[in-house]
């Protein structure tokens, strides 16, 4: 084994690993248990994946033996090595957990940060992709969008040699801020990447299979790019149904219900959100209650149903946005708000509410969402009879979509645009 790159010569690591697992009466699925998933150590035995030197150490400990049986080369002072620095990162790693139970979320970024740069100069991918990871999620909580999507762009390149459930957690991350940030190809492409990563490790009909093609489904309505939505959306109920857990049933309809209704196919979208309400309490924690309530009530205002129905949900979500604190959320609801205001006869109440959401910083709306309320505001203003105003948040509408990709509705704000400039 290479010490200063972490390389170990394959296939004689593989014969080596099979050996001493099978002297120790473990399953692959055993060794691999709190390492690596089965099949990584399957590619490992069979010469196909060459593991870093912190995958080697958490091996042999699982096997009960040295670094240098395990690899048939002296690893004494790379295991002290590793010893020390792993000391130092798990330091740094207790400080970032305090801040966290402490509240101090800038804290946490920065000892996260610390091991992660740390990592990155010493070519320490384990302790890059931990660190990473956990720092993402603290940027994540504090809104750093930016800072998140850079960082995950930086982890899909190094976890590319990585175990599938690491680069798996990874990709649907970057496709989430992506997505968020308006980058709605990349977002694309990101997920088709999982899609293909499942499809190499005979994990299709799997529920992270699932989850990815109900991402795809509501990407490809948000572009506004219709065909072959009904082939993903009947391949992804398909194989909930097999899986047959009513969380990840309730999470296909909800997915389906939410990705028609954008492209306005009100027919499907109400009968899939009724397939996932009946499935509600089997998938939704008290969390999740807040984006379903607020799903729904945007569906059926979609789909013209009664605005009792409607209110309904959005008091729910309200109410549960009490117990939550969840600004993201609590701006979304008031987008769909909006919406119920201006479909219940009160422009003026829907007009003041957009230019309050459309200012706002903290949270700031994604772009997807920011395209939709410029339309919104621009139906408002024209039913308040305003249509030079209207007109201008139309081309704001436009050209955002327009820069994300989704020109069939840039054209739908075009159209819209001829439409209030032709004399009454």
């Amino acid at each position: 084994m290479n010490v200063s790159t972490g390389s170990v010569a394959q296939p004689e690591f593989g014969r080596r690993l099979r050996e001493i697992r099978l002297r120790s009466g473990l399953s692959q699925s055993e060794l691999a248990e709190g390492v690596a998933n089965p099949s990584y150590v399957s590619m490992l035995e069979s010469g196909k994946r060459t593991p870093s030197l912190e995958i080697v150490l958490l091996l042999s400990r699982r096997l009960s033996v040295s670094p240098s049986e395990l690899t048939g080369t002296d690893l004494t002072g790379a295991e002290s090595e590793a010893g020390r620095r792993d000391d130092d990162y798990l330091s740094l790693q207790l400080r970032a957990r305090s801040a966290m139970e402490l509240g101090d979320a800038e804290g946490a970024r920065d000892a996260f940060a610390q091991i992660y740069r740390r990592a990155a100069a010493g070519t320490d991918a384990y302790w890059m992709t931990s660190a990473g990871l956990s720092l993402e999620s603290v940027l994540q909580s504090l809104g750093e969008d930016g800072a998140r999507f850079e960082l995950l762009e930086e982890l899909e390149r190094i976890t590319r040699q990585q175990v599938s459930d690491v680069r798996l957690r990874v990709l649907t991350s970057l496709a989430d801020v992506a997505w968020d940030t308006g980058r709605l190809r990349r977002a694309e492409q990101i997920i088709r990447d999982a899609l293909d990563l499942l499809r190499t490790e005979g994990r299709e009909g799997t529920t992270e299979h699932i989850r990815a093609l109900g991402m795809l489904v509501v990407l490809r309505c948000d572009l506004g790019e219709v065909e072959g939505v009904d082939a993903l959306v009947d391949l992804m109920i398909e194989s909930a149904t097999r899986v047959g857990r009513p969380v990840t049933i309730g999470w296909a309809h909800w997915s389906a219900a939410v990705g028609y209704a954008v492209i306005e196919n009100v027919e499907r979208a109400v009968a899939h959100l009724t397939r996932a309400e009946e499935l509600a309490d089997g998938f939704l924690n008290r969390g999740e209650w807040v984006w379903f309530c607020r799903s729904a009530a945007s569906i059926l205002l979609s789909a013209g149903a009664s605005l009792a129905r409607v209110r309904a949900y959005v008091e729910q979500a309200e109410g549960a946005l009490r117990h939550h604190s969840q600004p993201g959320q609590r701006l979304r609801l008031s987008v769909v708000t909006a919406r119920y205001e201006l479909a219940s006869g009160d422009p003026a109440s829907a007009e003041r509410r957009c230019v309050d959401l459309l200012a706002s910083t903290d949270p700031q709306l994604t772009p997807v969402d920011r395209a939709r309320v410029l339309e919104l505001h621009a139906r408002a203003l024209a039913t308040l009879e305003r249509p030079e105003p209207a007109i201008e948040q139309l081309r704001a509408a436009a050209q955002a979509y327009e820069a994300m990709g989704a020109y069939r509705w840039a054209s739908r704000a075009w159209r819209e645009v001829d439409r209030l400039h032709r004399p009454r």
